[in-house]
This record gives C-alpha cells, sequence and structure tokens, in this order.
C-alpha cells in the first residue's frame, strides 16, 4: 500500500506506519507462530503482568488474553495505530492501553514479561535497538534474539525473466528486498551467520568469508529466535523481505548504525572481483 496524495510530512509518516500494520497483519504464519510460543509461555503470562511493546493493532495482545494475565500493558506510539487499539482492546478491564513509546514508558510496578516484534528484515534494522533504551527490567522479554544468515545462490536456479545479468550489475552494493519473491530456497540453505542480537547482550555483526561457495547472487534472512529455538524466519514468514544483492566479492560485512532513533543498514564488500 501507498500513500497517493500529498500530505504534510508528519501526518504522511503517521499514516505510513498506520498502513504498514495493515501488511502485518496479513502474515498468518508469523501470527500462529507467535501464538504456538505463547502458550509455552502460559507460566509467564497467567496471574502476571505482561507488557507488549508496539502493540499495533493488538492482534497479539488478543493471544495473550487468551492466557489470562493479571493485566495487560499495551504500548503503542503511532496516535493512529492507538487509536485502533484503544477501540478494540478498550472493553477489556485487565488491558491497559498506553500511547508513547515503549523507551519512554515506565510502569508502577514490576513486569513479568515484555512481548515485542521489533524485528526488521535486516534484523537490527526496525526498533529492535529500542529494547537496549527501555526504562524498567522486565523479568521475560520474548522473543530474545534473532540472527540474520545469508545463503550463496546460483543465477541458474532463479527463473526470472526480467532480472538477468545486466540488470544485477546495476545493482552492486544494493540489497534489495524480494527481488526474487519466487525461488526454492529453505531455512536450511541459510548457514551463514552475518549478525546476532540477544536481549541483555545488544547487536554483533561479522566478517563474512564465501570464499567457498559458488553462485551470483547473496541472499539474507531473518531468523527469529527464542533461547535456542528458531520462532519464525522471513522464508516461512511474509511479513519480513527475503534481501537479495549480486555477489561482486568473496568478503562482505553488515552493519548498523542508530542516528535519531532510526537504524541504518550498511553494507560493504570488502574485496570485490568484479566491475
Amino acid at each position: 500500500m501507498e500513500i497517493l496524495n500529498d500530505l504534510p510530512e508528519e501526518q504522511y509518516v503517521e499514516v505510513d506506519e498506520f498502513l504498514a500494520y495493515i501488511g502485518i497483519y496479513d502474515d498468518d504464519k508469523r501470527l500462529n507462530a507467535y501464538s504456538r510460543w505463547l502458550q509455552k509461555l502460559d507460566g509467564w503470562i497467567r496471574g502476571r503482568t505482561v507488557v507488549e511493546a508496539g502493540a499495533g493493532f493488538g492482534l497479539i495482545s488478543r493471544k495473550i488474553l487468551e492466557h489470562s494475565p493479571a493485566k495487560l500493558i499495551a504500548v503503542e506510539s503511532n496516535p493512529l495505530t492507538f487509536n485502533v487499539l484503544r477501540n478494540r482492546l478498550g472493553g477489556d478491564s485487565r488491558v491497559v492501553p498506553i500511547n508513547m513509546s515503549i523507551e519512554e514508558f515506565v510502569p508502577s510496578g514490576h513486569i513479568d514479561l515484555l512481548v515485542h516484534e521489533f524485528y526488521g528484515s535486516m534484523l537490527y534494522d526496525e526498533n529492535l535497538f529500542a529494547l537496549e533504551m527501555l526504562r524498567f527490567t522486565p523479568e521475560q522479554v520474548f522473543p530474545d534474539g534473532g540472527e540474520l544468515r545469508a545463503a550463496v545462490v546460483s543465477l541458474r536456479d532463479i527463473h526470472d525473466e526480467v532480472v538477468d545479468r545486466s540488470v544485477l550489475r546495476q545493482l552492486e552494493g544494493v540489497i534489495v528486498g524480494d527481488l526474487f519473491v519466487e525461488h526454492s530456497l529453505t531455512p536450511q540453505d541459510f548457514d551463514i551467520p552475518v549478525a546476532r542480537y540477544r536481549f541483555g547482550e545488544g547487536i554483533a555483526t561479522f566478517d563474512v568469508d564465501i570464499s567457498g561457495k559458488d553462485g551470483e547472487l547473496v541472499a539474507f534472512s531473518l531468523f527469529i529466535t527464542h533461547g535456542d529455538d528458531v520462532v519464525c524466519s522471513a522464508i516461512e514468514c511474509q511479513n519480513w523481505s527475503i534481501g537479495w544483492t549480486p555477489r561482486a566479492g568473496d568478503r562482505f560485512r553488515v552493519d548498523y548504525i542508530v542516528e535519531d532513533g532510526y537504524s541504518r543498514t550498511i553494507f560493504s564488500w570488502k574485496n570485490r572481483t568484479t566491475g
């Protein structure tokens, strides 16, 4: 979805963020994955105080309420999204809707569990860094980790009549989300660690060497983790894009810079081998 008429900048940003939630909630596999994990976390929810950070339209809040928390604090910063959230959940006496960013929120008591969806397609390129700026310490965070993994792919395994080598040559150094929507990649194909996040430890990035891999493309997939287990990946959950870039060397690195409340993803080849 895109906005087709001119709007003041502040309104444009609010509406653009608001519309993003509609696309997010089309992802049934992601919602089902979260629902299964909330069942596993039932002991952290039932009779306890839970915060959902970035509660959006309240779909995951509703899943949390199925496990009988004593209180659910639904924190959402976008005012348009918050209006929907309050309308949908305001009739439940257990729910306290809060219109502010999670970085500003200070609870009046102990928080047993914080639930969030702050991952971006490139892991740290959304609001994941907000968890490092909390003004309270939850007993448990779900999900508590994430990884960005890469796969090296041969162009002959991609069937696309438009994006050929001449197109790819124009995209050197650019990571394009969902450049190839149809592919046969599986989660197991993404066996190259690029970056890793763990709550309480922050983000770690790695120098990546793919010299032993054959292929003209590099693909990137987000993996959301909790403990040592995968909750969902971009391969399975359509909310996150698969990133693609033409191979231009054997070594690369992805880094992140956080400025003015936004995270920028920096990608660079360390030894270019193509022109």
